[in-house]
């Protein structure tokens, strides 16, 4: 028997048919999808309850696709020259970095002459 998580709980099945049908809906009404979006799509009252499905390994792979599609239409708002500072925030809260990182590594030997 399936443990109730907040006020609804479905099957990993559910949750992939409601979010798929999210995304349909969204890409029909030419409407970007959101986190938001997709929680009330799928019957929830908060985002939290998406993120604390996929802690769970039955739903882990179904949320992470619906939360890359989301993902997904921000990037391509983004490729498309829409990056403004609304997207490019969001993108950033979902683990994206507008940074370089450089890892830079130097050997240093001790040949005795300075006495180290």
């Amino acid at each position: 028997m399936l443990k109730k998580m907040g006020p609804v709980m479905i099957t990993a099945k559910e949750f992939e048919a409601k979010a798929l049908a999210y995304y349909e809906r969204c890409k029909d009404e030419k409407e970007p999808m959101t986190i938001t979006g997709l929680a009330i799509g799928l019957g929830f009252c908060s985002r939290q309850s998406i993120y604390d499905y996929g802690k769970r390994p039955d739903y882990k792979e179904v949320v992470g696709r619906a939360t890359m599609m989301v993902e997904h239409g921000y990037e391509l708002q983004v490729a498309r020259g829409r990056g403004d500072g609304g997207i490019i925030f969001i993108l950033k809260n979902m683990g994206w970095s507008d940074k370089q990182e450089i890892q830079h590594s130097e050997k240093v030997t001790d040949s005795g002459e300075n006495g180290w």
